[in-house]
């Protein structure tokens, strides 16, 4: 029997870092490939010398495609990008995603991703197939094109079958989609972390033996971008004992690096640009805490905070309105939750678990045990297997 093609739209696939991008990833190794076909257009985001070049305004890429037994991965090259905006010709061609969607029985968009869903919606009416979204957040910072990129995703939403959410406070709050709250479906992010063994390090390395020899260790994980809150977790720092490790990358990495330079810290702070996911285990599980400190709605739900409570590593993150981050990790459960932007309560919180062993427990019991029972990655790809086939 020929099986059902999934096609996902997406901005970037890994190896570019993202929650977006770890989302599908862990939803394309999961769904069952005895009952679906599944493919990935995104866009390129890397150079001929395989260097990511995502945040590069003026650095076009080439098409680049990937296929295994599993699944195939359309790399689409882009001109340039503005303002996050990938300007990718093939998208603007119907006749070039007539021929990448052939076979396909399903469109599966993930959002906010105006690089496609502005091209789409010029044509969309040609596209007989069924659409769902999965909604990741609304748009937030960008409020001048916020009004442009509304008005041509309201064309897509209009006419998709449900629309996704990993929490539905997303969906409640959000202005964007009220007038769509009949389609919603509430299907929480899922990691496959629990199986996974950490990484022995080796000892030798000066950053790893900085790490070793440090008894308290704060831990960031994630992009360097305007709502993830580094800049609030270095202007603690001087008030913690300890070392901040910080993994990730992105546009405001010199900004962070001169901040901590500024608040002569530099020295008490780690910075690791890549690491190997069972390196990334081990960090967790030398941490004290992970700290979540987002500031804006960007921040829709925070896998890597699933991430470290699968390791049993508490979170201190943030009670943002109309977001999901509160609602993965549980204050007082799993870690504690602080309002966003207040730098004395993210000290207070850190000193707080640093002094109470017994409170540092209890809350890596609890991160362990709400990792394994609410976000499966089994369990999700279930969700949306069932989706599909109600769609089909």
């Amino acid at each position: 029997m020929k099986l059902p093609i999934i096609a996902h739209l997406t901005k970037y696939y890994p190896p570019a870092r993202g929650g977006i991008e770890s989302h599908l990833e862990t939803l394309c190794n999961r769904i069952n490939k005895d009952k679906f076909k599944l493919k990935v257009i995104c866009v390129n985001h890397r150079n001929d010398k395989m260097q990511s070049v995502e945040y590069k305004a003026f650095c076009a890429t080439k098409r680049y495609d990937e296929f295994t037994s599993k699944l195939h991965v359309y790399r689409m090259g882009r001109l340039f990008n503005f303002s996050r905006f990938d300007f990718v010709p093939e998208f603007w061609s119907y006749n070039s995603m007539r021929a990448l969607l052939k076979d396909t029985n399903l469109i599966h968009l993930h959002c906010p991703n105006p690089s496609i869903t502005i091209p789409l919606s010029s044509y969309h009416n040609k596209i007989h197939v069924p659409i769902i979204i999965t909604h990741h957040s609304d748009i937030i910072k960008q409020k001048a094109l916020k009004p442009i990129v509304n008005y041509f995703d309201e064309k897509l939403y209009a006419v998709a079958k449900k629309v996704v959410v990993s929490n539905i406070e997303i969906a409640r709050s959000s202005v964007f989609l009220k007038k769509y709250l009949a389609k919603v479906v509430e299907i929480p992010f899922g990691i496959e972390l629990f199986d996974r063994v950490s990484e022995i390090p080796n000892q030798n390395d000066v950053i790893v033996k900085k790490i070793i020899e440090s008894s308290i260790i704060w831990l960031m994980v994630g992009r360097h971008v305007y709502y993830k809150g580094h800049l609030l977790a270095i202007d603690a720092l001087p008030s913690l004992p300890g070392l901040l490790v910080i993994v990730g990358s992105g546009p405001l990495t010199e900004e962070l690096q001169k901040k901590a330079v500024s608040l002569k810290i530099q020295n008490r702070i780690v910075w690791i640009k890549d690491v190997s996911p069972s390196m990334l285990t081990w960090l967790y599980s030398k941490a004290t805490a992970l700290l979540f400190p987002s500031t804006h709605k960007s921040e829709s739900f925070g896998i890597v905070q699933i991430e470290a409570m699968a390791q049993g590593c508490p979170v201190i993150n943030t009670n943002i309105p109309g977001s999901g981050v509160p609602y993965v990790s549980l204050d007082d459960i799993s870690g504690i939750t602080i309002e966003p932007t207040n730098i004395q309560a993210l000290t207070d919180a850190c000193i707080r678990i640093s002094l109470d062993l017994e409170l540092r427990q209890k809350y890596a019991i609890g991160a362990k045990k709400r990792a394994q029972q609410m976000f499966s990655a089994t369990l999700m790809a279930q969700r949306y297997e069932q989706l599909y086939s109600s769609l089909l």
